[in-house]
């Protein structure tokens, strides 16, 4: 019995072994593909991009009886839609058609609340002279520098007694280059 706890250490260091230390290597491809675009109100857009959030126009809270009511289009954190693109692009800003334009006087929009309409029109000017009615466009500059460029649009809602609700459309646009 000595004679193998004699051994017993001499057997536990013949098997012990230590791991040996492997490793593998490699490349991780790296690629980018710049092409002509812009950025709408921080979101990148490229010639084939849809979905792109534009802004919102809210005309709040108002009484049911209100003749008129302002509002201004706001594209995300300032008013206005922010738009910057590559340098030598010249992009061209078209207003397009509203759910419900048929429902009111040619040339204005109109919100629903299901069964009825409010009318409203956008303009480019502060003043609410410069109508644009659909098709229309806003021609922005040649960017030649990374400095946004901001298209403001200013609305102006006509009411009559309707009824209380909520009233809503959804206006389709376009940023072309």
């Amino acid at each position: 019995m000595k004679r193998i706890y004699l051994m017993m250490p001499l057997l536990l260091t013949s098997f012990s072994w230590q791991a040996n230390g492997a490793s593998v290597s490699g490349t991780i491809d790296v690629s980018i593909n710049l092409v002509q675009g812009c950025v709408i109100n921080g979101n990148n857009a490229v010639d084939t991009a849809s979905g792109i959030g534009f802004g919102s126009l809210d005309f709040g809270d108002v009484p049911a009886i209100f003749t008129e009511q302002d509002a201004v289009v706001n594209g995300g954190s300032a008013t206005g839609i922010e738009v910057l693109c590559s340098n030598g692009v010249t992009p061209t800003f078209t207003l397009g058609t509203g759910l419900y334009d048929g429902s009111v006087a040619a040339g204005s929009y109109a919100m629903s609340n299901g069964s009825e309409y409010i009318e409203y029109k956008l303009f480019t000017d502060s003043d609410r002279n410069t109508q644009i009615v659909q098709n229309g466009t806003v021609a922005l500059t040649e960017f030649t520098t990374a400095t946004a460029q901001t298209i403001e649009l200013f609305a102006k809602a006509y009411g009559t007694s309707s009824t209380a609700g909520s009233y809503s459309d959804t206006i389709s646009v376009t940023l072309s280059w």
